[in-house]
């Protein structure tokens, strides 16, 4: 069975709660979020029959888009109308732990592999540009879109 798809005028914001770690900092002089905006009024139709790629840095909505194709994700407003049946093969991210920061995944997972602590550090800088994340480092791995993972 094919699938149709229409996206109308699709946005989809997420909130990032703020960065302080301590309680009592959030308390004593609180931030609001963070407001990130994956799509922006996003409108397309793809016929039964086509065939869709979508190709982006990281975090321009890519994997966004898709989990609101698919039905996992709900838009913040606009809609999305799809026939026929819909799987999922979005699974990114395995290995990692939601509660910990992008930096500190990055070192958890090196030392799984068998690098060294030095061997790490030494190619972080590389790391970090490949994957297009500097500001995020520090950000729990949670709060990341799938492709940003």
């Amino acid at each position: 069975m094919t699938s149709s798809f229409t996206v109308s005028s699709v946005s989809k914001v997420f909130r990032r709660p703020s960065a302080k770690r301590h309680l009592w900092s959030k308390l004593l002089s609180p931030e609001p979020p963070q407001k990130i905006v994956a799509l922006d009024q996003v409108s397309l139709t793809v016929p039964t029959g086509h065939w869709l790629g979508v190709i982006g840095p990281n975090g321009s909505g890519k994997s966004t888009l898709a989990k609101l194709l698919v039905g996992v994700m709900h838009p913040t407003s606009g809609g999305v109308q799809r026939t026929g049946k819909v799987v999922s093969v979005l699974g990114l991210g395995a290995g990692f732990h939601p509660y910990l920061t992008g930096h500190e995944n990055l070192f958890l997972n090196g030392l799984v592999l068998g690098l060294t602590r030095k061997q790490i550090q030494d190619r972080y800088d590389e790391i970090v540009a490949f994957g297009e994340l500097g500001e995020v480092m520090h950000t729990p791995i949670r709060f990341y879109s799938s492709g940003m993972r």
